[in-house]
């Protein structure tokens, strides 16, 4: 079973919401765990009604400030994997980040899915440098995520926003040889938002971000912001 999972803000809540109502149709056989923080019921529900398949939890959290919230939410796909995988040790679990969308059959996807332990996608994969927006977790990968997140956990009062990215480089590297690794093919985390990804993904849209051209990510988004089952 394939078991996809997320975690969103208010920021972030029309954004999952597509990410949910596309995997609906695009990827109709995966389970999805969503976690949605601080915030009401009513998205819960509504999530849900969106997706037969999805769960959602809504944690409540107190922060001193945004950066402490994000980098809470950042690092948080470190304890989920342990978390998921002790309650469904034989399940394929997928982190997503919250501001991506399934733009067709993932069919190609899943069978990747099943295919690996772990995977990701490379940034520089000879230094071992990866993105963190979708990362694959097989059965058999418990002890690379256990180290994930113990280094995750080791460094948790720094606050720093790259800190799970470096620690997943860092797990990567120590114990690449000790798993069935495959790179994540573009197309499955699609920065590029071209006609062949078959999962977009996007960085900063929520918070305002200049650095990139969204307008043909927005448009994917915005189709699904009003769906209803």
């Amino acid at each position: 079973m394939i078991r996809l999972f997320s975690l969103a803000d208010e920021k972030y809540y029309r954004y999952i919401k597509a990410l949910v109502a596309s995997a609906s149709i695009y990827f109709p056989d995966a389970y999805f765990n969503i976690y949605l923080v601080n915030m009401k019921d009513k998205y819960l529900k509504e999530l849900e009604s969106i997706n037969s398949k999805c769960t959602v939890i809504i944690e409540k959290k107190i922060f001193d400030n945004d950066h402490k919230k994000r980098c809470y939410c950042a690092s948080r796909r470190g304890y989920l994997f342990i978390e998921l995988r002790n309650k469904y040790p034989n399940d394929h679990l997928v982190w997503v980040d919250a501001d991506s969308v399934f733009m067709k059959n993932a069919d190609s996807f899943k069978k990747h899915i099943l295919s690996c332990d772990v995977s990701m996608r490379p940034k520089d994969l000879l230094k071992g440098k990866f993105t963190s927006a979708v990362i694959v977790s097989g059965p058999k990968s418990i002890e690379f995520f256990k180290t994930y997140s113990r280094y995750i956990n080791d460094h948790k009062e720094e606050y720093n926003w790259y800190n799970d990215q470096h620690m997943l480089n860092k797990t990567y590297v120590e114990l690449k040889d000790k798993i069935n690794f495959k790179p994540l093919p573009k197309i499955f985390c699609d920065a590029w938002h071209s006609d062949e990804g078959v999962l977009w993904m996007t960085k900063g849209v929520a918070t305002g971000s200049k650095k990139r051209d969204y307008t043909k990510y927005l448009k994917e988004v915005e189709k699904w912001i009003n769906y209803k089952k």
